[in-house]
């Protein structure tokens, strides 16, 4: 008789394995930035984030057996993770304040990836430019089929334009939530990152 999978055993040594190479490869990283200069370093430190935000998706996830295996990350608590690395990211400046307002969601893994990364960007854009405080909203539309994650600031918004500005990290986000069939929403307001649920 044959015995099931351990998809939850075998998910550990995987994310176990993960987790090593990705701390070594941002320790590589943060050893490159101490012999570089100002700009290069804040480039490096930018990178570091995006890498930080994509083993958070990996050490969150958890599998649901269901005819195989699926990972899904709990997602309100990867956004709060990533709030408080934006928050991170404003030191030493004043941490701005964060209001939470996030409904309980299991995303697939390869979908909270670049949702995390994408929302990492926008995050931090939002602690740079925008201050505090910052609300930030997770919901569902099911009338619409789609997931909504809302990023208010204290600022008076982001043009659309500005993707198509200098800035890399809006044009990331823009990127990533493509890959997830989603969008980006830059209307002079919160930022929306829209994605379908299914």
């Amino acid at each position: 008789m044959p015995q099931d999978t351990d998809w939850e055993g075998l998910y550990r040594q995987t994310r176990h394995r993960i987790g090593n190479t990705m701390q070594m490869l941002l320790s590589l990283l943060r050893l490159q930035m101490r012999t570089e200069g100002p700009e290069a370093r804040d480039a490096l430190g930018r990178l570091e984030v995006r890498m930080s935000a994509a083993a958070a998706a990996y050490s969150q996830a958890r599998v649901i057996a269901d005819d195989g295996a699926t990972l899904v990350v709990d997602f309100a608590a990867y956004v709060a993770e990533m709030v408080e690395e934006a928050r991170r990211q404003a030191e030493p400046d004043p941490v701005p304040d964060v209001t939470l307002d996030l409904v309980p969601a299991d995303i697939p893994l390869d979908q909270a990836i670049p949702l995390g990364v994408a929302l990492t960007e926008v995050l931090v854009n939002a602690v740079r430019h925008g201050g505090g405080p910052l609300a930030v909203g997770l919901e569902a539309l099911p009338e619409d089929g789609i997931w909504r994650l809302t990023v208010g600031d204290g600022g008076a918004g982001v043009p659309a334009a500005a993707v198509r500005g200098s800035g890399l990290g809006l044009r990331i986000a823009e990127s990533l939530m493509r890959q997830v069939k989603g969008r980006l929403v830059l209307d002079q307001g919160p930022v929306l990152l829209e994605w379908p649920a299914d």
